[in-house]
C-alpha cells in the first residue's frame, strides 16, 4: 500500500517543474517535497521567502495588552500542517 502511495507521489511529482528543484537538495524526500508543494502552491507567486513563512505561521509577533509589553513569539497564525513539514524538513536537513 505504502510503495503504491509513494509511486504515485513519484508520479505526480514529476509533473510539476517546481518539484524538480526541490529533488535537488540533498536529504529533502519526495514525502516532504509533496507537503510542501501542497501547502504552498507555486512558489513563483510569492515574491520573497517571508510571504511563505507568513503562510506557515513562522512570522514574529508580539504578544502584548494595553499594560503591558509582551514577548516576541512566533504568530502561529498560518497553515499548522505546512509548518509542520517545514519544521520536519528543515531538521532532517540539519
Amino acid at each position: 500500500m505504502n510503495r503504491l502511495i509513494e509511486k504515485d507521489i513519484e508520479a505526480l511529482l514529476s509533473e510539476i517543474p517546481m518539484a524538480q528543484q526541490f529533488r535537488t537538495i540533498k536529504g529533502l524526500g519526495k514525502i516532504f517535497t509533496a507537503a510542501i508543494l501542497t501547502g504552498t502552491g507555486d512558489l513563483r507567486q510569492y515574491a520573497h521567502g517571508r510571504q511563505v513563512l507568513r503562510k506557515a505561521g513562522l512570522n514574529l509577533a508580539e504578544s502584548t495588552s494595553g499594560k503591558r509589553k509582551g514577548r516576541i513569539v512566533l504568530s502561529k497564525r498560518g497553515d499548522s500542517a505546512l509548518r509542520k513539514y517545514l519544521y520536519l524538513a528543515t531538521v532532517q536537513l540539519v
